[in-house]
């Protein structure tokens, strides 16, 4: 689910930064972290969050605030 996630974000943004590692202390979970820009982009920020929510929750995790 992560690399469709990623290939969502370089869609927008096709120089983002993207890390997908196994997490460490969190049992086992893995970490999604990126970093783009939605700058002159037709998505708006809501509709990435809820993007995100519904791949995450698909998938039996959560999103951490």
């Amino acid at each position: 689910m992560g690399v469709y996630l990623a290939r969502g974000i370089r869609m927008v943004d096709p120089s983002a930064e993207i890390l997908i590692r196994e997490g460490q202390n969190v049992d086992g979970d893995w970490i999604f972290i990126s970093k783009f820009d939605l700058k002159s982009n037709r998505v708006r920020y809501e509709d990435l969050v809820l993007m995100f929510k519904n791949s995450v929750e698909s998938v039996g995790g959560a999103l951490l605030d």
